[in-house]
């Protein structure tokens, strides 16, 4: 057992990338029944485990290992494509990263965003964290048909969807769990102080020509997760808002 009991007796773990509807997604199944918490990665767990000074020198594994013994959990992350993911990540922790940035123009603040943090910011890929530990071959392509891959393995069900099926995900979780699903959103950029500024960011946004190739030729999840036509139509889009 767990010191923290939001960590016992799961049915869905949400090990997904910061920035890619891991707060939607759990708002969504915990509103709809499910026993269900959130983490990014093994690093942000024990992160958390240390500031609430519960279940210390405990891993993410061992959550897992626990629970697989008491039924079948499910571990689900989501891909968000790169640029969008980095830039919503940048606002949500603007704060931080940029602590006077209301001082700061929109063409300041995409000049530092380019210059720090365009190629730094969110480039793990929680599920692999996962497959690598527990010895499984990494996704190799997506069933764009039914919108959601999943693995098996002994109790544990890993699943990958995709940030841009949000408005389908009713339906893709409701084929997973067969049960009806109502989505709740949470974290979103509308609800914030920044919305304002992060919109008109986005609008006047303009990436570097040589890091939007460079991120996308690091990126396989990119080809996996996007079919040809869409990548297609990204890069073109990209390329039109570069310099």
């Amino acid at each position: 057992m767990f010191e923290n009991d939001e960590f016992n007796n799961l049915d869905i773990l949400i090990f997904c990338g910061g920035k890619c509807g891991s707060s939607t997604l759990h708002k969504t199944l915990l509103n709809n029944g499910f026993k269900t918490t959130k983490v990014h990665c093994n690093f942000n767990f024990m992160c958390l485990c240390n500031q609430y000074n519960k279940d210390k020198n405990k891993t993410i594994f061992d959550v897992i290992d626990f629970n697989k013994k008491q039924k079948t959990i499910y571990i689900i992350d989501s891909y968000r494509t790169p640029i969008e993911r980095k830039i919503s990540s940048f606002f949500q922790n603007i704060n931080k990263h940029v602590p006077d940035y209301e001082k700061k123009s929109i063409k300041e603040l995409i000049q530092l965003f380019n210059k720090n943090f365009l190629i730094e910011l969110e480039n793990y890929k929680s599920i692999d964290e996962l497959f690598q530990h527990y010895k499984l071959p990494f996704f190799k392509n997506f069933d764009f048909k039914n919108k959601y891959n999943i693995l098996e393995k002994g109790n544990i069900k890993f699943v990958k969807i995709r940030f841009s099926d949000i408005g389908s995900w009713g339906n893709i979780l409701k084929n997973i769990f067969n049960k009806n699903i109502t989505i709740h959103n949470d974290n979103l950029s509308i609800q914030k102080p920044t919305n304002n500024v992060y919109n008109e960011f986005k609008s006047l946004y303009k990436i570097p020509k040589n890091s939007l190739h460079k991120i996308l030729e690091k990126d396989d999840d990119f080809k996996i997760y996007c079919t040809i036509e869409e990548q297609t139509k990204y890069i073109k889009y990209w390329e039109s808002k570069s310099y």
